[in-house]
């Protein structure tokens, strides 16, 4: 091949990276907000990629369930909890709204007989308008039957959990 072959060659494979890449704020999200309950102020977590992944994917298709076998832990109710929010894609310090968010979640706190508990509904994580920064906001469930999947969490994560300035007790 000569020079001006592997020149169009590499220009193509460049312009075909930048159409078909997803932006580097796909791969996690960009902040998880916990709040309500007894927390006087939100609690903002920027998580590292692949960090915090319980608080989106838990009992999900991203932990390898299908739909038939994403459920809802019982003994949920009654239980103190807060509510989090899971914002993907560009946002600002001030636009972390419950509104503006695309998925959420109740974090139920740990009992003395039994461990902490998540459940999220779906994550959207993209829109359908290519140019947009941010997945579309999503209506908040105000019953437990709005969730779509959940689990208990791993004392690790619960541990990540208090060590973000979560109370966990």
């Amino acid at each position: 091949m000569t020079l001006a072959r592997y020149r169009s060659w590499l220009l193509v494979v460049i312009l075909l990276s930048v159409f078909v890449s997803r932006p580097i704020s796909a791969i996690g999200p960009a902040f998880i907000v916990v709040h309500g309950g007894a927390l006087q102020s939100p609690i903002v977590i920027r998580p590292e990629i692949g960090s915090f992944m319980f608080m989106w994917a838990a009992g999900n298709a991203y932990e390898h369930k299908r739909r038939e076998e994403m459920t809802i832990p019982s003994g949920l109710q009654g239980r103190r909890y807060f509510d989090y929010d899971v914002y993907w894609g560009r946002f600002t310090s001030e636009e972390l709204k419950a509104e503006a968010a695309s998925q959420h979640g109740r974090l139920y706190l740990p009992t003395a007989e039994q461990a902490a508990v998540v459940v999220i509904t779906d994550p959207v994580m993209t829109g359908d308008d290519p140019r947009a920064t941010r997945a579309p906001s999503r209506p908040i469930p105000s019953q437990l039957e709005g969730f779509a999947s959940g689990r208990v969490l791993s004392t690790d994560e619960t541990a990540a959990l208090g060590a973000a300035g979560v109370p966990m007790k």
